[in-house]
C-alpha cells in the first residue's frame, strides 16, 4: 500500500506498506516529476 501526502508542500511524506507493486511505484515515480517540474528547491 502506498500513501503519497503532499497537501502540505514542500513537505511531502510518502509511505509503503510491504513491498510496492509496479503500480505503487508507477505513481510514486509519475508524483515525483510532478514535484521536480515545479523546479522548487527541495528544503
Amino acid at each position: 500500500m502506498l500513501t503519497i501526502d503532499d497537501s502540505r508542500w514542500p513537505l511531502v511524506s510518502t509511505r509503503f506498506r510491504g513491498l510496492g507493486t509496479p503500480e505503487e511505484m508507477a505513481q510514486f515515480y509519475a508524483c515525483f516529476e510532478e514535484w521536480l517540474a515545479k523546479e522548487e528547491p527541495f528544503p
